[in-house]
């Protein structure tokens, strides 16, 4: 704004260098002429403004490029001054898109629970709660059982090998997954189904049996 020096009695000097774009919009003052009133054109976003884009740095949210103006708190909105961006800045997620147990943001809503369960996507039944991983390896069906933390998808059994026959029979829980008589010895890998109710692996007529697919919580 304008700053007044007196000298010599009543005479006055403006010497400012306020420019309209600087002074709040319908406000008026004198810059450097005291016969030139100027108006102020400095939006006053009482009720916000808008930016451009986001951006995420250092574990924080940007919002860039807002709307040049003065930002004032107005007593009627206890919410501003707010900037805004347009919603679609931060994607399109909707829960059943992200995995239960996650949180996202996006436009349509703020630290969102996600309600994804994949396992049931792929027709499991009895469904843990909890996050789940599958896993492949070898991992001896004693293990298997012995961990509340994983439930056998698939089973690995090779038969003993022996001239004749020989009855063998792999189990989980009450479900017969492979039985047989093998005259010269075999393999079978077993899927242990879709109720994913904790069981336990036995075999019976095997030299080596090994879960080889598993969900491991997490």
């Amino acid at each position: 704004m304008a700053n007044i020096i007196r000298t010599g009695g009543a005479s006055t000097e403006l010497i400012g260098n306020a420019k309209p774009e600087d002074v709040a919009e319908g406000k008026t003052f004198y810059s450097n002429d005291e016969d030139t009133k100027l108006v102020g054109t400095l939006p006053m976003r009482i009720n916000g403004g808008t930016g451009e884009n986001i951006a995420l740095w250092d574990g924080k949210f940007y919002v860039r490029k807002i709307s040049e103006g003065i930002y004032k708190h107005d007593d009627g909105n206890i919410n501003s001054p707010e900037v805004s961006v347009p919603s679609n800045l931060l994607g399109n997620a909707t829960p059943e898109f992200v995995l239960e147990g996650q949180t996202f943001t996006s436009k349509n809503g703020v630290n969102v629970q996600g309600t994804l369960n994949i396992l049931s996507k792929l027709g499991f039944t009895n469904v843990p709660s909890g996050n789940w991983v599958i896993k492949k390896g070898t991992l001896t069906a004693a293990a298997a059982n012995s961990n509340p933390n994983i439930i056998p998808l698939e089973v690995y059994a090779g038969f003993s090998q022996l001239a004749g026959t020989e009855y063998h029979e792999v189990k989980y829980g009450n479900t017969v997954l492979n039985s047989g008589r093998e005259y010269s010895g075999g393999y079978a890998r077993c899927f242990c189904g879709t109720d994913l109710i904790k069981q336990q692996v036995t075999a019976s007529g095997c030299h080596t049996w090994n879960v080889v697919t598993w969900l491991e919580k997490i």
